[in-house]
């Protein structure tokens, strides 16, 4: 009964030969790789002497004058209270409710 099966041998012979196949590709593709990266290093131009640290003011800032000292400052004057000898109230805080 088991003779006459399509599949009776071993097929040790061709999953060597495929897994042979298999890690050649990968060492193939990861040398490529290597290489890719290590060129890339190499062709990357930094051009660090070119780059500039210095801060840049984008929108234009008119310069600050100090104050003229000749010129007299107006008088302060208190602001006249409307109590007569009373002495001030609290300041009361409005109580704020949420919205209906």
């Amino acid at each position: 009964m088991f003779t006459n099966l399509i599949e009776s041998e071993s097929h040790r012979k061709e999953f060597k030969r495929r897994s042979s196949f298999f890690l050649a590709t990968v060492a193939a593709y990861t040398l490529i790789l290597f290489a890719a990266g290590v060129a890339s290093i190499y062709a990357y131009d930094a051009r660090l002497e070119a780059q500039n640290n210095g801060l840049e003011i984008l929108n234009w800032v008119p310069p600050v004058t100090p104050p003229d000292r000749n010129r007299p400052e107006p008088p302060r004057r208190t602001p006249a209270s409307n109590n007569s000898g009373r002495v001030a109230p609290q300041p009361v805080r409005p109580i704020l409710y949420e919205s209906a």
